[in-house]
């Protein structure tokens, strides 16, 4: 089987279908700016990722690169170069999804000339569309049958962005149900991590914070000064809230006990180790929720990545991302941002919107997940929210959303 497609900047309306059909040929037209180029090998470095899952192993199309040789085609020298790429091709299928308005008109003038039949991919209905009634489509599987075989390294590659670009970390069952727990102490004993401490003045968050960093948030880099702060207990739980919040650390393996029943830091005295330790108990714990319920909303949300952020070698022009999942409500990714109590959340929505255009394309989606916005801010947030095209999720709504079908 052949497929003719036009090369576009959004590959996932190529991809598809290509993925539907398992053609032997693809035909990709374009025009002559450099963009299209560029996107045409991002196609195929998507085969080349989607190739390892279960099932596509035997997925090696021919590819064929076809230039009409214009930067902004026309109607009219589209139609004539899609007739030209065609007519080899007797059994070929047109899928007229991508390119301009003007490639997609002379494409599909192309294809009634030619007597061919013609596909449309229309991800937002979920389904693959029939254009041509005097030629109907091969037999294909359903829309939602192919968007669900996606995974994060094949859509990104669809976007330009390289497994060897990027890196994640790894999340066990353990380090989840910490996550899972510290969210339902955090919404129902809010007051217990949110009131000052008459002895001290701070919340027991603060008081944590200082036990790892200094005034200036950073954690020591000396070896010296990393084992001293390991062999130093954290400040005495005042509360049984707090307190089964550090057992439940303790349980993932991020604190241990001394003799005497006090806490302590469970890792290495490795900045890194420490670091970890410490975003895990001041807030990051908000992350591994989320990844938690994205895991269990299988196969809404797919192949869920912690910790995604460029490799020590990539050039990339993305910043670390909590997570990074496939949405296949959308046939597309999600970026997930994750905040217990967003300062700048407007810079913060702001510069997310962008890394979802530079992970995912302009279909791509965006997502805040708060755990309290404070007074009169959920409607400001929302707001915000709505203009940058991010969803703002806060406290509950966060399963409510992630768990809908």
């Amino acid at each position: 089987m052949t497929l003719l497609h036009l090369v576009s900047q959004q590959t996932m309306q190529n991809l598809l279908p290509l993925l539907a059909m398992r053609p032997s040929l693809v035909i990709q037209v374009r025009s002559s700016d450099e963009r299209f180029r560029q996107a045409a090998e991002d196609l195929k470095a998507a085969v080349i990722a989607m190739r390892k899952q279960p099932g596509f192993h035997d997925l090696n199309p021919e590819f064929r690169d076809w230039d009409i040789g214009e930067a902004t085609p026309g109607v009219d020298s589209s139609r004539r170069a899609v007739g030209e790429a065609l007519a080899p091709w007797p059994q070929a299928v047109v899928n007229l999804t991508g390119g301009t308005k003007p490639m997609a008109i002379g494409a599909f003038l192309a294809a009634q000339s030619e007597g061919r039949p013609v596909l449309y991919c229309d991800t937002h209905q979920r389904r693959f569309t029939s254009m041509n009634d005097r030629q109907p489509l091969p037999s294909l599987p359903a829309f939602d049958d192919v968007a669900t075989t996606l995974n994060v390294e094949t859509v990104m590659a669809a976007h330009g962005i390289p497994i060897s670009h990027w890196k994640f970390q790894t999340a066990s069952a353990a380090l989840t149900e910490f996550g899972r727990i510290a969210f339902e102490l955090h919404i129902h004993h809010r007051s217990a991590f949110r009131d000052k401490l008459p002895a001290s003045g701070k919340t027991y968050g603060e008081s944590l914070r200082a036990h790892f960093r200094s005034e200036n948030g950073s954690v020591p880099s000396k070896r010296s000064a990393l084992q001293s702060l390991l062999e130093s207990p954290l400040p005495t739980p005042p509360s049984e809230p707090v307190l089964a919040f550090l057992k439940a650390a303790e349980s993932a393996g991020l604190l241990q006990r001394n003799h005497q029943g006090e806490f302590l830091p469970g890792c290495q005295p490795t900045r890194g180790d420490v670091q970890r330790v410490a975003n895990l108990l001041g807030g990051s714990w908000l992350e591994l929720y989320t990844l938690d319920l994205l895991q269990r909303a299988h196969p809404r949300f797919l192949d869920p990545h912690w910790s995604v952020e460029p490799s020590g070698s990539a050039e990339a022009s993305f910043g670390e991302t909590d997570l990074v999942c496939v949405d296949t409500a959308h046939a597309a990714l999600r970026i997930i941002s994750c905040k217990t109590s967003p300062k700048q959340a407007l810079e913060h929505l702001t510069a997310l919107s962008q890394r979802r255009r530079d992970l995912g394309g302009s279909h791509a989606k965006a997502t805040l997940a708060v755990l309290e916005a404070g007074n009169n801010q959920p409607e400001q947030f929302e707001k915000w929210g709505r203009l940058l095209n991010v969803e703002v999720l806060v406290g509950t709504e966060i399963a409510r959303r992630l768990s809908q079908p």
